[in-house]
């Protein structure tokens, strides 16, 4: 299998000697799907509650630790936990019993902690109905 790619910056008009640039980042990783593209990966299933369960999909750029992110009713950070260890080269399948998660607090937020970055990258939230 292979795969072309073609970058189209934007339209420019030049003066003899003149230049023109273009920056761009690429990033690759395992994925069924992309709903949405973030810093540190895509979303190929956003978080959501699926019976008695949290599930979502991602694909991240960047070796490191998915984190499970509790959050209280003003959107603030109230702990975390490394849920699993992550890589370009697998999907990320969150599959995590809702009642567990809930008594934590009022959402979760699911971020990648990647290997010597500072700031993890948030990849998906989901706010609890109480």
């Amino acid at each position: 299998a292979f795969m072309e790619l073609e970058v189209m910056g934007p339209m420019a008009s030049l003066k003899p000697g003149g230049s023109s640039s273009l920056d761009i980042t690429w990033g690759a990783c395992k994925c069924s799907g992309v709903v949405s593209v973030k810093s540190h990966g895509v979303v190929a299933q956003k978080p959501e509650v699926i019976g008695d369960f949290i599930e979502a999909k991602f694909g991240v750029f960047y070796g490191g630790f998915l984190q499970e992110v509790y959050i209280d009713k003003n959107g603030k950070q109230k702990g975390y936990k490394n849920v699993m260890e992550v890589s370009p080269l697998s999907e990320v399948i969150v599959h995590q019993e809702y009642q567990k998660i809930v008594s934590y607090g009022y959402g979760i937020r699911y971020q990648l902690k990647a290997y010597g970055q500072e700031t993890p990258g948030v990849l998906g939230e989901l706010m609890f109905k109480k």
